[in-house]
C-alpha cells in the first residue's frame, strides 16, 4: 500500500526529486513523505560506510564457494581419470584410428583375394577345370596334356591297322591311362591347393573383421570416456578461472567509505496539504466521456472495416455473383438444448422456422431452372464447418417429403458424416461400389422415398476414385433409378474431390456461413468451380441472426403467421435407417 501510494518523480533540468504521498489524511501524507526522505538519507549513510565491509564479506563468502567447487571438481577429473586409466585421450585416439584405418586396408586387400580365390574355387566345382588359369600355367600338366594328346594320336592311327589286342595297342593303351591317371592327378592337386588357399583367406578374412570390429568398439569406449572427461575437465578449468578472478577482486577492494561525502539532501520537506490533490471529478469525467464515445465510433469502424465476412445475402451476390437461393438462421442456445437435431429438423421438427427455410429453398430450387430442379446435385463449401452436411440432409429430405424418391449420397470420403445421421455402417458405400467390391451399398431411411449411400472403406485416392468413369456409370444408373440424386462433397478449397465430382452432376449449390465465410475464399471457390464449368445454380446463406433487425420483419411475419394458424402435430420420429 505504501508503494502504491508513493512517488518519485525528476524535475526537469534538475537534479531535484519530488517525493509525493497520496492518501485521504493530509497529515499522514506529509508524515509519510518526510518518513521516507529521512529513510533515504539514513540508508545512504549506512551505505557509504558498510559498502566496502560488505563488498569484502560477499567476496570472501563466494571465494569460500567457488574453492569448494574448485576442489570437488578437481578430485572428481582426477578420479575419473584414475579408474578408467585415462592419460592422454587424444594421442590414444589417434593411435586407435591409425590401427583402425590399417586393419580397414588389410581387410579390403584381403576381401579381394578371397574373392578371386572364391571365383576359381567355385568354377572349379562347377566342372570347368580346363579353363582355369591356374591349370593352364601348370607346366608337368600342359607337358602331361601333351603326351596325352600324342600317344592317343598314335593309338588311334594304329588302331586303324591293328585291333585292340594287338601288343602295340595294349601298349600305347597302358601308357595313354597311366599318362592320363598323372594328368588327373596333377589336376586334382591343382584344385585342392585353390581350395585350401580360399579356405584360409576366408579364415583370415574373418579373423580381420573380428579384428576391425574390436578395434572400432574400442574407439567408441574412448570417446565416450573421452566425452565424460571433457565434461568434468571443462568444469574444472571454468572453476579455476572464476576461483582467480574472486581472488584478483578481492584485491582491488580498499578502505574507501571514510573518503566519501553524502551528496543527497533535503531542500524543502513535505507540509500538511490544504486542499485535496485529486481526483478531479468533472475533468476526469469529461475525459472519459470523450474518449469513450471517440474509441468506441474508431472500434466499431475499424471492425467493420476489418470484417471481410458475408453477414447478408446481397453481400453473398455482390462477392460471388451468384444467385441467393434462400437463407437458414442460426439456432439458439435454447433451440440447442432443447435436443433439436439440425440434421433431422426436417423431418422431426416440421413445424419449426429452419425446416421453413429449408422448403423454401426447395420452392427456390424448383423455379431455377425451366425444365425444373437439376436431377443431381452437389452441396459443397469453401471451407469445414458451413453447414454443407445438413444443408445436404435436410434438402433431400424437404425432396422426399414433396414425393420425390431421393438418393442422398456421402461424397466425403476423407471425413464421412451421413452415416452417424442416420445410424448406418461407413462401409459398404460409394467407394466400395466405385472399386466393384459391393453392387448395391443403399440403406433405407425412416423418411418416405428417402435413401442414402454411405462414403464407404475410406481409400487411399480419393480424388482419383471420384473422378473416374465407375463414378460418371455410377451416377447414371442412380439417375435412372432416383428422381434426385443430392451429393455431400467435401469443402472445395484444398481439396480436389468437389472439383471433380461439380463436372459430374447437373447442378452445383454452395453453402456459406454467415459472419464465417470469407468474401476471398468464396471467390476463390467459385472460381476453382468455374474453371471446370460446374453448373453453379446458386448459393445458400447458413447461420443468419436472424435476431438482427434487417431479419426482424421474417421473424415476426412468420410467428404472426403461425399464431394465426390452425394447429398441426406431428410426432417426433427416431430416423434410423436399414439396408
Amino acid at each position: 500500500m505504501l508503494q502504491n501510494r508513493l512517488t518519485v518523480e525528476p524535475l526537469r533540468n534538475s537534479n531535484l526529486f519530488k517525493v509525493s504521498f497520496e492518501s485521504f489524511s493530509p497529515q499522514l501524507a506529509a508524515d509519510a513523505a518526510n518518513a521516507v526522505t529521512r529513510e533515504y538519507l539514513r540508508l545512504n549513510e549506512v551505505r557509504r560506510f558498510d559498502s566496502t565491509s560488505g563488498a569484502k564479506t560477499f567476496l570472501q563468502k563466494e571465494i569460500r564457494k567457488v574453492q569448494a567447487k574448485l576442489e570437488t571438481s578437481e578430485k572428481e577429473l582426477n578420479e575419473f581419470a584414475r579408474k578408467r586409466r585415462i592419460i592422454d585421450v587424444e594421442d590414444k585416439s589417434n593411435i586407435m584410428t591409425t590401427r583402425l584405418e590399417e586393419l580397414s586396408r588389410s581387410l579390403t586387400d584381403v576381401q579381394s583375394q578371397r574373392i578371386n580365390a572364391e571365383s576359381l574355387y567355385r568354377q572349379a566345382k562347377q566342372g570347368n577345370i580346363e579353363s582355369l588359369q591356374a591349370i593352364l600355367d601348370e607346366a608337368l600338366i600342359k607337358q602331361l596334356k601333351e603326351e596325352y594328346t600324342r600317344l592317343n594320336g598314335e593309338y588311334a592311327r594304329l588302331a586303324k591297322i591293328y585291333k585292340d589286342a594287338y601288343p602295340k595297342q595294349q601298349q600305347l593303351r597302358s601308357q595313354r591311362d597311366q599318362i592320363k591317371a598323372s594328368l588327373d592327378q596333377e589336376v586334382g592337386r591343382v584344385v585342392s591347393s585353390l581350395k585350401t588357399n580360399y579356405a584360409h583367406l576366408l579364415n583370415r578374412e574373418r579373423l580381420l573383421e573380428r579384428a576391425v570390429q574390436a578395434q572400432k568398439e574400442e574407439l567408441l569406449n574412448l570417446q565416450d570416456r573421452a566425452v565424460q572427461y571433457n565434461i568434468l575437465k571443462r568444469e574444472w578449468e571454468t572453476n579455476k578461472e572464476l576461483y582467480s578472478g574472486l581472488l584478483e577482486r578481492m584485491k582491488e577492494v580498499g578502505v574507501v567509505a571514510g573518503m566519501e561525502t553524502n551528496n543527497i539532501s533535503v531542500i524543502d520537506p513535505a507540509l500538511v496539504p490544504i486542499s485535496p490533490h485529486s481526483p478531479k471529478l468533472m475533468l476526469n469525467l469529461g475525459i472519459a466521456g470523450i474518449l469513450g464515445l471517440m474509441g468506441g465510433i474508431g472500434l466499431a469502424f475499424v471492425l467493420a472495416y476489418l470484417d471481410n465476412t458475408v453477414r447478408t445475402p446481397d453481400e453473398l451476390e455482390r462477392a460471388i455473383h451468384i444467385v441467393n437461393l434462400g437463407l437458414l438462421p442460426r439456432t439458439s442456445g435454447k433451440a440447442t438444448a432443447a435436443n433439436l437435431q439440425l440434421d433431422l429438423v426436417s423431418e422431426l421438427h416440421r413445424e419449426h422456422e429452419i425446416s421453413e427455410a429449408f422448403r423454401s429453398i426447395r420452392t427456390s430450387l424448383m423455379f431455377s431452372s425451366p425444365q425444373g430442379a437439376p436431377k443431381s446435385i452437389l452441396v459443397t463449401s469453401a471451407l469445414p464447418g458451413e453447414g454443407k452436411t445438413t444443408f445436404a440432409t435436410n434438402l433431400a429430405i424437404v425432396l422426399a417429403q414433396n414425393g420425390a424418391k431421393v438418393l442422398l449420397i456421402d461424397g466425403d470420403l476423407r471425413k464421412p458424416r451421413l452415416h452417424k445421421v442416420f445410424g448406418v455402417p461407413t462401409s459398404p458405400g460409394l467407394s466400395d461400389w466405385l472399386v466393384g467390391v459391393h453392387q448395391n451399398p443403399i440403406y433405407r431411411t425412416d423418411v418416405e422415398n428417402l435413401l442414402i449411400m454411405a462414403s464407404g472403406t475410406s481409400p487411399p485416392n480419393p480424388t482419383e476414385l471420384l473422378s473416374s468413369l465407375n463414378m460418371d456409370n455410377f451416377l447414371k444408373q442412380a439417375g435412372e433409378r432416383f428422381e434426385y440424386v443430392i451429393l455431400d462433397a467435401p469443402p472445395t478449397l484444398g481439396l480436389a474431390d468437389s472439383i471433380a465430382l461439380s463436372t459430374k452432376v447437373k447442378g452445383v449449390i454452395l453453402v456459406a456461413a454467415a459472419g464465417m465465410a470469407s468474401k476471398d475464399a468464396l471467390k476463390e471457390a467459385v472460381k476453382r468451380l468455374r474453371t471446370v464449368r460446374a453448373p453453379l445454380i446458386g448459393a445458400v446463406l447458413n447461420m443468419v441472426e436472424m435476431t438482427s433487425g434487417q431479419y426482424r420483419y421474417y421473424i415476426d411475419s412468420y410467428y404472426h403467421y403461425r399464431a394465426n394458424s390452425p394447429p398441426e402435430t406431428d410426432e417426433e420420429l427416431p430416423v434410423t435407417a436399414s439396408r
